[in-house]
């Protein structure tokens, strides 16, 4: 890596509110759209300051904890145009975090709702291509699913940073999906009564993703080329512990 300052564009998302460099969007837009082609499904919208449903324009996020329902997406602060090629007419667009070097850190917790059932107590944290929420994630259109046939032709897949596999589990593990997936075996504890950092580090020069688990990191306002390495390398003290590299 190069020798250079990684600006931080916001504050950590999901424990402080208050933030104004992030569109937080929900998949909610029946509720303000006044016609939509019901083939797609719901739209993005604004969402509300609970987290809870849909809003007519951009809110401060609660700091709450969001309950097993509640799904959130987090976009860039910058709208739409002719680069981020289809979007759904009436639909709140924005941009995704351009660039093919960046890193993601975040701070959360998965609790133990003592829910049971489909898509209950099994909290993630994941990445998508910014196209796909745009239009719909699963769907024929969506850039998600490719042939499966080649990487190069498998979709623009989904990133799973931290993910419960099933309803209550206390295991969390990450997962690449795209023509040919990565994923194994290996797990982590859910953070289930204490808060995880967790960074994500893209970096083009060496054609990596790395996911480390950060026992010591504080958020500023920029991350240096040699703190953004730490968080690449292999360290082997415990502050640094590797979940997954991939390259």
């Amino acid at each position: 890596m190069a020798s250079f300052s990684w600006p931080m564009s916001a504050a950590p998302v999901f424990l402080v509110p208050g933030i104004r460099k992030f569109a937080f969007d929900k998949h909610a837009g029946e509720h303000l759209l006044k016609s939509y082609p019901s083939v797609w499904g719901s739209s993005l919208a604004y969402v509300n300051e609970d987290g809870s449903g849909a809003a007519a324009s951009p809110t401060v996020l609660k700091d709450k904890l969001l309950d097993d329902t509640q799904e959130i997406a987090i976009f860039s602060d910058s709208p739409c145009d002719a680069s981020c090629g289809a979007t759904r007419p009436g639909s709140v667009a924005y941009k995704g975090f351009e660039g093919a070097s960046k890193v993601f850190v975040v701070e959360f917790t998965m609790p133990d709702s003592g829910k049971s059932g489909a898509n209950l107590n099994m909290p993630a944290y994941w990445m998508l291509n910014a196209a796909i929420p745009r239009t719909a994630q699963y769907a024929a259109c969506s850039c998600w699913k490719g042939d499966n046939q080649s990487p190069l032709q498998g979709g623009c897949g989904e990133l799973d940073v931290v993910e419960i596999l099933s309803s209550g589990d206390k295991r969390a593990k990450s997962t690449f999906h795209f023509a040919n997936g990565v994923g194994d075996s290996h797990y982590i504890d859910r953070p289930v009564d204490a808060p995880m950092k967790v960074a994500v580090v893209m970096d083009a020069a060496s054609s990596t993703v790395s996911i480390k688990v950060l026992d010591d990191f504080d958020f500023g306002t920029s991350l240096t080329s040699e703190q953004v390495q730490a968080m690449v390398n292999d360290e082997k003290e415990v502050s640094l512990f590797s979940l997954m590299t991939f390259g």
